[in-house]
């Protein structure tokens, strides 16, 4: 303890963490080990993943990166090396490290770190801290928190190495009174104020303040506009020189590392892991084949690595796709299934809205506020009308639904009214087509279609809302591809005795269409193609 205890004192988090557990330091300095390295010795490369924090003892070690300006200030006695691996376990070395001179290491094993705050209980209190603090900063040369990273130090300069003055002068600094200097050094008073101001607090940490103004054109004002930028080319082209080119990069993995964070906590949330990304909906004499292929592609679909960014998340599930394979009776574990699901897709059969099963998942899904995303299956002799007037008046007076459907209904206390609001919404989007006997090309394409248009209800949590957020926001940027058609699902007005067919003509104006399927042919407009006219056939 009396060989470890002043090196560990050296490093902000350290002194943090020894104030919410008296026996903390104690613990620790049980599983550092020393080790040395002779010169131009590699301790570790980058992209490697963080397995230990070093302090030098005594030495000189250089690191050299692709991220950035190539190779940084070099680390001498008494600095850290590898101390981001304390915040995650999934982050990856940043740079390889080489030995410059023979060179001896305190060596921190961060599974050790990690199991010791779970074995002494403080895991939340680190990661509160981690949350309100770590964000502005956690610096290896310095041991500051909460005001700038290792990169952009201001301790980084290129004079002869410091010797032990420097190392001791900071140790004293830390060791006079290890409870206040942890409040009163490391600490960023409040929760960070505004966005903007956590935002300004982010780059400046990062010492990337001057891209500001350049972010700013572009509506980056928020963590949450940064995790979900994408137009890093346009960024690096209005750069003015090599320098802000550099810093871009820097940005760009900082972007990377959050996703990878975030993914990696709720990676280890069950509850979240339990959810489904997609629900099948559908009636089992007349789609029940459709809906085991469509199950099957769709989770092939997911592991494609040009899947879109907004399922990515999907592949942790344990259950991506649900599909009531084995007919459960139970209807609380059913309409459980439907608000554990992200989305819920109505595959649309002749006579499936005569279900009362599909019409209680679809009341259940549009109460918790889940999207019900409609399929259009496309084949022979199995053409879906679209509800018109005609239909919902049979629906009103009892007409529409067997006795024993609707005794089913009124236990859930599920009326008419409530069914007709139900499906009147679900209508109001566009029907992705689905054709099962067609050839696997036009499937894969069809259903890249509709993956594109899942969204993500919150799992609940910072982390989970954190990730909705992105996630949702992402789509955004992927546009529907122009070579895949939509089935219309809107009903038109038309005379009862005209029912409306599956393969509807568009009728509406671009600008009418854009406002009546929440965005769905931005990616028509934008890239200047016109969607179908009318007359057109809508089927793929």
């Amino acid at each position: 303890e009396e060989l470890w205890v002043p090196h560990l004192l050296s490093l902000g988090l350290i002194v943090h963490a020894k104030s919410w557990h008296p026996d903390f330091l104690t613990e620790l300095s049980l599983v550092v080990r020393e080790e040395v390295f002779s010169s131009k010795t590699m301790i570790c490369k980058e992209g490697s993943a963080s397995t230990a924090a070093y302090y030098i003892l005594q030495g000189h070690l250089a690191t050299i990166t692709t991220i950035g300006r190539g190779q940084r200030a070099d680390f001498y006695d008494g600095m850290w090396v590898g101390e981001q691996c304390f915040v995650s376990p999934l982050r990856r070395r940043n740079g390889t490290i080489v030995a410059q001179v023979l060179t001896r290491l305190m060596v921190v094993p961060s599974d050790g770190f990690r199991d010791l705050l779970a074995r002494l209980n403080i895991t939340d209190l680190f990661q509160d801290f981690v949350k309100s603090h770590l964000e502005q900063g956690l610096c290896g040369r310095c041991g500051g928190v909460g005001d700038h990273f290792t990169h952009v130090c201001p301790v980084r300069s290129h004079v002869v190495r410091p010797r032990r003055q420097h190392s001791q002068r900071r140790l004293c600094c830390l060791r006079s009174n290890a409870e206040e200097s942890a409040v009163c050094q490391y600490t960023v008073e409040g929760d960070g104020g505004s966005d903007e101001t956590q935002w300004h607090s982010f780059l400046h940490a990062h010492r990337l303040l001057p891209l500001l103004p350049l972010l700013s054109q572009h509506e980056i004002r928020s963590l949450h506009a940064f995790d979900n930028l994408s137009s890093w080319d346009v960024l690096k082209f209005q750069a003015e020189d090599e320098e802000m080119r550099n810093q871009i990069d820097e940005l760009k993995a900082l972007q990377e590392e959050r996703r990878e964070e975030l993914l990696q906590r709720l990676s280890e949330d069950k509850p979240f892991l339990d959810q489904h990304l997609a629900f099948l909906s559908h009636f089992k004499i007349e789609a029940g084949t459709e809906a085991v292929l469509m199950r099957g592609e769709l989770e092939a679909c997911l592991k494609d690595r040009a899947a879109p960014t907004n399922v990515h998340f999907a592949q942790m599930l344990h259950a991506p796709i649900f599909l009531d394979s084995e007919d459960l009776s139970d209807l609380g574990e059913l309409q459980a299934r439907v608000r554990q699901s992200h989305n819920l897709v109505l595959l649309l059969s002749p006579r499936v809205l005569e279900r009362p099963w599909v019409l209680i998942e679809i009341v259940t899904a549009l109460d918790a506020d889940i999207p019900i995303l409609p399929v259009q299956l496309v084949k022979p002799g199995a053409e879906f009308v679209y509800p018109d007037e005609a239909f919902y008046e049979r629906l009103r007076n009892g007409d529409l639904i067997d006795d024993r459907g609707q005794a089913l209904l009124d236990e859930q206390d599920i009326g008419p009214a409530t069914i007709e609001a139900a499906l009147r919404q679900v209508f109001r989007k566009i029907a992705v087509p689905y054709s099962p006997h067609r050839n696997e090309g036009i499937r894969k394409a069809e259903l890249a279609q509709l993956v594109k248009q899942f969204r993500m209800k919150s799992p609940g949590g910072e982390d989970g809302d954190a990730l909705v957020k992105y996630m949702n926001s992402v789509v955004a940027e992927d546009q529907i591809p122009s070579s895949v058609g939509h089935a219309r699902t809107e009903a038109p007005a038309v005379p009862p005795s005209r029912p409306v067919q599956a393969s509807t003509s568009f009728s509406r104006t671009s600008s009418d269409l854009l406002r009546g399927s929440n965005g769905v042919l931005s990616g028509w407009l934008k890239s200047n193609e016109q969607p179908p006219t009318d007359g057109a056939s809508s089927n793929a």
